[in-house]
């Protein structure tokens, strides 16, 4: 009699762990099936995110150095307008002028690029360059004011 119920255990355990395996595989072929195309799908969206952020990326490469170019030239251009003394080649006034109006365009284009593009930057990095525009500005203008109002003679060249 122990032994028929050994043997029946050992049956009830078999049938147990043969329909516990049996129910382990159908549930992981059923979640494989709803998983792999999550899976896919996740995939995808992963693929169609790097190629954004890359082309992001790239944007924000160009701007950079597009930026870059700009803020050397209105460098140049401030430099070359403040310097104190301008060979004269032709003409000292149109020379004069000519210095002036690149002074101009250089802030003037830094500013409208940058503007349009201060979303591809921190906002660390925008306080920065908008203190920069900001100096170039303000010295600009007072250089400029001041070399106009000596020229015009309200001032001695002696007092400034």
């Amino acid at each position: 009699m122990i032994e028929e119920l050994t043997l029946l255990e050992e049956n009830v355990k078999k049938e147990f762990n043969e329909s516990l395996e049996s129910y382990k595989a159908k549930l992981s072929e059923d979640l494989s099936m709803k998983i792999e195309p999550l899976k896919a799908q996740l995939d995808k969206n992963n693929i169609t995110h790097q190629i954004q952020f890359g082309f992001l990326h790239q944007e924000r490469a160009k701007v950079i150095l597009e930026l870059y170019r700009k803020l050397v030239e209105l460098h140049s251009a401030m430099v070359d307008w403040t310097t104190y003394l301008h060979p004269v080649v032709n003409d000292a006034e149109q020379e004069s002028l000519e210095r002036i109006n690149r002074a101009d365009r250089a802030i003037i284009d830094l500013n409208d690029f940058y503007a349009s593009n201060k979303l591809f930057f921190q906002k660390s990095f925008c306080s920065y360059i908008d203190e920069i525009l900001k100096e170039y500005w303000d010295k600009g203008w007072d250089f400029g004011h001041s070399q106009s109002t000596l020229q015009s003679g309200h001032i001695a060249k002696e007092y400034y």
